[in-house]
Parts: C-alpha cells; sequence; structure tokens
C-alpha cells in the first residue's frame, strides 16, 4: 500500500544513555526536525577571528568584547524558531542586551499600549555557528580589518576557507 510517506530510520551509537532516552522518548509523541548537515565551525577560524578582533580593537583603541558584540551584529546569523521564522526580542529602551549577554540587531522603535519598546532581531552566539555561518562572520571580520589596514595572512585566509567549506 502506498501511503505517500516516507520511513527514515535513524542509527545513533549503542550507548546506555541513548537505550534509556529511547525508551522515555517511546512513552509519548516525538518530534523529530531535519535538517541539512552542516560541518561545525572550525575552532581555527574561532581564534582567527577573535586575532582580527584583538587587531581591530587596537586600531580603534576600544576593547576586543566589544569589536566582537560589534561584528556579531553586523555579520552574525539570526537564531531561528522552530517554525521557521527569526526570533524577535522586544525590550524597554533601558534594557542594555549587551550586559545581559544577548546579541540583537536593532530593528525599530514603536509604542505598544502606552509604552516605548524597542524591538530586536536576535543573533545567534558564535559558538553555536555552522561552518557556512562561521565563514560568514570571518568573511565580515576580515572586510573589517581590511578597511582599517589591518594585514591578513592570505595564505592563512584561504585555509581557513578550505577548511570552513562544506564537502
Amino acid at each position: 500500500m502506498v501511503t505517500q510517506r516516507y520511513l527514515i530510520t535513524i542509527a545513533v551509537p549503542a550507548l546506555p544513555e541513548i537505550a534509556e532516552q529511547s525508551r522515555r522518548l517511546a512513552e509519548g509523541n516525538v518530534a523529530v526536525q531535519i535538517g541539512r548537515y552542516r560541518k561545525p565551525r572550525s575552532l581555527d577560524a574561532n581564534a582567527y577571528h577573535w586575532l582580527l578582533c584583538s587587531r581591530i580593537a587596537a586600531a580603534l583603541e576600544t576593547d576586543t568584547d566589544s569589536v566582537h558584540y560589534d561584528l556579531m551584529l553586523r555579520y552574525g546569523t539570526p537564531r531561528m524558531q522552530e517554525d521557521g521564522n527569526a526570533s524577535l526580542i522586544r525590550a524597554l529602551p533601558q534594557v542594555n542586551l549587551r550586559k545581559e549577554q544577548i546579541y540583537g540587531r536593532w530593528l525599530r522603535t514603536e509604542e505598544t499600549e502606552g509604552r516605548i519598546y524597542d524591538h530586536y532581531l536576535e543573533i545567534k552566539p558564535s559558538h553555536e555557528y555552522d561552518s557556512a555561518e562561521m565563514t560568514a562572520l570571518i568573511r565580515g571580520t576580515i572586510e573589517e580589518a581590511d578597511d582599517l589596514g589591518i594585514v591578513t595572512d592570505p595564505q592563512r585566509v584561504r585555509d581557513l576557507m578550505e577548511a570552513l567549506r562544506e564537502k
């Protein structure tokens, strides 16, 4: 009988904790999300990003964390909700997202029910990035460094981009 449905089998390592979790999952409904596999970010790329952040900070006479935060807002990847929509944040103007360690790209300010709110697009922290997302951040960081006359190592950049490239 054809049901226009697919049967998908998932193979996982035979570890005791996975067996226990599987038993618990079998007791109720399970939701599974399937997406294209992406390699995790490269730690070398992350280290190079931070190296360039420190050089940019020195050129701008500011701190490395501020440079990283600003680059994340410019070149970072928006967090997506399970329904596929971007995650938005609504906050009172006095809330400092950076102090709360939240990356939020400002969108607009508007009044709702007599109160003023700032609206932001939430940006994922870089430790959650896959290789494609890290590539975008690295490219933006390199562009910013180049604009300031900071020398970037072309061979190292090529090697990093090759390592991040999806196979």
